[in-house]
């Protein structure tokens, strides 16, 4: 749909802006930017409601009306095709809140990892409980709170070797390793193993789902927020970690279990809604793993094929190259022999001569001329190009011939 600029203007002083956006499927907003990047005046605040009291602002005139260009506004498709998309949303909203949550109480703990981490947690209660003296509540009713309280509203627990990898308050931890039960065995039944890969000079691990070849890390998380230190941080600080630290801020955790898929860098994150908690996600996050090797399956398959086209190109251009260099250099080798059996003719053409000449030698003098014709006859045999070449191309027509750097004779490959 298009209104000339001085349509909108007639439009805008005849019906409230929230009336208005709504016919053309725009926010109020939107409309309001509109009007001012073309320059339309607009009622002031106000003025609607004074209206309905007789008061009656002046409207002010169009600066440059012959400025008229056509102005888009969205047509009815397309607000048909905007309130459809809102409709699906709010559907993939409320049907994500009706799945089912998966739950999984930690005695019914199934894979040893998820199992060894749950007791390294107990462990972490426990210690909090000596050291601050407060009794752990599992998480209620009522929460956590927020800003944190107590001890168990700040405490983090932090996995090490050979544990499930998590980074979260108490309560999301044993959330996050009953979810990773869950999570780990959907996967096993895929064909997909999750592994624990240690971390060069650290004491974590990380978590990845590996199916072949390909791997997918994934780790449980909390995000956490600054906060402006006060005396009762620094109190609940000192009980968790028995220090006192200097810093102005300090971090606190938002009680929202989160997992980060990537590492950290380039990463995706699937985490708590209001309506629908990460239990209600297990599907969501099982369907990702198992895409995303497949894709990255794909991509491995996809650049082993490169690799070798690659390798198969490089092979090609060096055999035409290695062709390119014997041909040059036969051609070198034929000039030689050219030389040679030149030089050879000449020779003979001099013994000749010679030979007549040492005819008319005295004895003793012809004996030593002969001699050394003969010598230097018996050294000419060994040096025949054109035997030398002949038995060349017997050599290289035989079945048994050895042509790893006979080139010359070898067509040109096409890439």
């Amino acid at each position: 749909m298009e209104k000339t600029r001085v349509e909108l203007f007639d439009l805008v002083w005849l019906k409230p802006m929230t009336h208005l956006s709504r016919e053309y499927g725009l926010s109020d907003q939107g409309l309001r930017k509109i009007c001012i990047k073309y320059g339309i005046p607009l009622p002031s605040r106000g003025y609607w409601a004074r209206l309905q009291h007789g008061k009656k602002d002046p409207r002010p005139e169009l600066l440059f009306p012959n400025h008229n260009p056509l102005i888009s506004l969205p047509d009815e498709s397309d607000i048909a095709t905007r309130e459809q998309t809102k409709l699906l949303s709010r559907l993939a909203k409320q049907t994500a809140r009706e799945v089912t949550p998966i739950v999984r109480e930690p005695n019914e703990l199934k894979d040893l990892r998820c199992i060894q981490t749950y007791q390294a947690i107990l462990e972490r209660i426990e210690k909090l409980e000596r050291t601050s003296g407060e009794k752990y509540d599992p998480l209620g009713a009522s929460g956590r709170s927020f800003p944190p309280r107590k001890v168990f509203d700040l405490a983090f627990f932090s996995s090490t070797e050979k544990q499930i990898s998590i980074c979260a308050t108490i309560d999301n931890a044993i959330r996050a390793i009953c979810i990773a039960d869950v999570v780990i065995e959907r996967l096993t039944e895929l064909g997909i193993e999750v592994q624990l890969i240690p971390v060069r000079d650290s004491r974590i691990c990380e978590m990845r789902a590996v199916k072949d070849g390909q791997y997918y890390e994934f780790r449980f998380w909390e995000p956490s927020t600054k906060s402006k230190r006060t005396k009762s941080f620094t109190d609940l600080e000192k009980l968790i970690t028995g220090y006192e630290y200097g810093s102005d801020n300090v971090m606190i955790p938002r009680h929202i279990l989160s997992i980060q898929f990537n590492g950290r860098y380039n990463q995706h994150i699937m985490q708590d809604k209001v309506m629908c908690k990460l239990e209600q996600q297990i599907d969501k996050i099982v369907e990702r793993i198992q895409t995303k090797l497949a894709d990255k399956f794909v991509e491995h398959q996809r650049h082993l094929e490169w690799e070798r086209d690659y390798e198969r190109k490089k092979a090609i251009r060096k055999h035409n190259e290695l062709v390119t260099k014997d041909r040059a250099r036969q051609l070198e080798v034929a000039f030689a022999e050219s030389v040679a059996l030149d030089k050879l003719i000449k020779l003979k053409r001099y013994l000749q001569m010679l030979r007549s000449a040492i005819e008319k030698l005295p004895e003793d003098q012809k004996s030593i001329g002969l001699s050394w014709m003969q010598m230097v006859k018996h050294e000419r045999s060994s040096i025949n190009p054109i035997a030398t070449r002949l038995h060349a191309f017997k050599v290289l027509a035989s079945p048994a011939r050895n042509s790893s750097e006979e080139y010359w004779g070898l067509d040109y490959l096409d890439e």
